[in-house]
């Protein structure tokens, strides 16, 4: 079950690494991510079914269009509940229709209604995929055991969110974790991707992957502060910037125009890009992207990657986040892979 292209290509691993006889792939679709952000990652004969549900019902008329469009904010959640409600019925229907099966795979484990598909779908063992550096988050929540908030308790009540943690799970995941008991691991070696990157050809470009940063609250003068560092740190390099997805429009077009630099988007995961794609650069760069770890493993020795160091206190939503996951970077530091301090 994914809602990401990023946790697909984790899942498309995970189904090469676990062979089954019936593989079905559950697509819950949000606005960023419709169904023709998929398209490209997934072959249909790969998969037994596919099964694309909308987040979001679309009011059309009457009642529903006028709660929906509502300017009071109170009026808009309860909207958001019923959407809920009808993606945990169609969810419902899915569990049953499956009514046991050997392996769950969950996108991203701190999304209550993955959660709820979990426990109401039969199977033998609970597998996390990665969600970026989310890992890092969920494994840590799992360990403090954190209670659920009052307001998502009442809201999971009403909606009828069955959102309990699970005894144990295994994490498929490219991270070393230390575990909460009963617990485990199973590396993802991205194996499968390695196999397609051999062939690939290297151009005489430097990427730098963009990245949001809304929810560590890194602000946008921040962000343009330290990716003019990173300029200065390369000189007359060919910088090349790969915008984030969910990156906004005026602040690619500022760093395009402003700043000077080559624009490339994908429609894929850089991973699967840089796999599939036939192309690799000369090296990989950004802040704390996940995607440098996984191209890390992915390619091993033969591209270089550079984390640049954010410092945490200017991220003042999730400091200590930002600070683990620098430091798991420079717990894996080597002559290709390295943390700079600007």
């Amino acid at each position: 079950m994914v809602e990401t292209p990023h946790q697909l290509l984790n899942a498309i691993e995970a189904r090469n690494r676990f062979p089954r006889k019936e593989n079905h792939l559950v697509v819950v679709l949000l606005d960023e991510y419709p169904v023709r952000a998929y398209e490209p990652l997934i072959n249909a004969g790969d998969w037994t079914r596919v099964h694309y549900l909308e987040s979001k019902t679309d009011p059309q008329k009457g009642l529903r269009k006028w709660l929906k469009r509502h300017p009071s904010a109170r009026i808009q959640g309860y909207y958001m509940m019923y959407d809920l409600s009808v993606l945990r019925k169609n969810l419902d229907e899915i569990g049953r229709s499956l009514k046991r099966v050997d392996d769950i795979f969950i996108g991203n484990y701190s999304v209550d209604y993955m959660r709820h598909f979990s426990n109401i779908t039969g199977h033998d063992t609970l597998y996390l995929l990665d969600d970026g550096t989310s890992t890092i988050f969920i494994n840590k929540n799992r360990k403090e055991a954190l209670p659920e908030g009052a307001k998502a308790s009442v809201i999971n009540t009403i909606t009828g969110l069955k959102t309990g943690q699970s005894e144990t799970v295994t994490f498929f995941t490219t991270y070393d974790l230390d575990l909460k008991q009963g617990d485990s691991v199973i590396k993802n070696d991205y194996r499968y991707l390695r196999g397609l990157a051999a062939s690939a050809t290297r151009t005489d470009e430097i990427y730098f992957l963009g990245q949001t940063l809304i929810i560590e609250g890194l602000s946008r003068e921040r962000y343009m502060e330290y990716l003019r560092k990173v300029l200065k740190y390369f000189g007359d390099e060919k910088i090349v910037y790969v915008p984030h997805k969910l990156e906004p429009l005026d602040k690619v077009e500022y760093i395009r125009d402003q700043m000077g630099l080559t624009v490339k988007r994908f429609p894929v995961p850089i991973e699967y890009q840089l796999t599939m794609g036939g192309t690799v650069p000369k090296m990989l760069t950004s802040f704390c992207c996940s995607a440098l770890e996984n191209c890390r493993i992915i390619f091993g020795p033969d591209l270089p990657i550079k984390s640049f160091y954010l410092d945490p206190e200017h991220c003042p939503h999730l400091p200590g986040f930002v600070r683990d996951i620098y430091c798991y970077f420079e717990s894996k530091s080597s002559p290709q892979f390295e943390v700079v301090r600007l």
